[in-house]
Parts: structure tokens; sequence; C-alpha cells
């Protein structure tokens, strides 16, 4: 697959993501990370997917894997944060927004989910 036809069919996902069909969007993802491994975009929808369908660890795995690709990305951060959290792994959940407020101290979003932890 060229980036050309990648992109169409990111496009594609992400639009049928967006609108809630998780089962058209997750095998398009998967057909783009299969072949584009390096793609965060792809990985992060991926994981969307996956933790509304209920497949919480392999949405962790992906989210896990996009942070990893782009440590200092505050979204890639957040997103994980916010996943850890619902899965109650708060520990964890708190570090990904300490790591947010390390890059940016003012973000608010990071600063709101903070409040739901004991200092």
């Amino acid at each position: 697959m060229t980036e050309q036809e990648r992109d169409e069919l990111f496009k594609q996902a992400e639009d049928a993501r967006i609108n809630g069909d998780y089962e058209a969007a997750q095998p398009v993802y998967e057909r783009i990370v299969a072949e584009f491994p390096s793609h965060p975009e792809a990985h992060t929808g991926l994981g969307h997917c996956l933790l509304n369908t209920g497949m919480f660890d392999e949405a962790l795995e992906q989210y896990k894997l996009v942070v990893e690709m782009c440590p200092a990305n505050v979204r890639c951060l957040l997103t994980y944060g916010k996943a850890l959290c619902m899965m109650g792994l708060l520990d964890e959940a708190k570090e990904y927004f300490l790591r947010v407020l390390d890059i940016d101290p003012d973000n608010e979003d990071a600063a709101d989910q903070m409040t739901y932890f004991p200092s």
C-alpha cells in the first residue's frame, strides 16, 4: 500500500470510528498498523476501537505503543492516562498526567485529572 492509499484508508477508518462504527474501523486500522507500524494515529484509532468494544487490555497495548513512539506528545500521554484510569490503574495513570504537567504545566486537562488523586 502506498502512503496515499494509507492516508485514504485512515480517513475512512476515522470517519467510521467517529460515527461509532467500530466494527468497520477496526480492521482498517489493523491493516494500516500491519503495513505502517510507526503510524501513531492508526494505533490510537485502533486503541479507541478496542476500548469501545470491551477489549481493554488490547487497547492499553495500542496506547502504550503510541506513548513509546511519541513520548512528549501531550495528547498521547493524556489518552493513555485516561485509559489507565478507566481500568482502575490509578498509580500508573497519575504518572502520565504528571508527565503531561512536566511538559505543559498549564495543561488544564491534566490538572483536572490530578484532582482525582489524593495528595
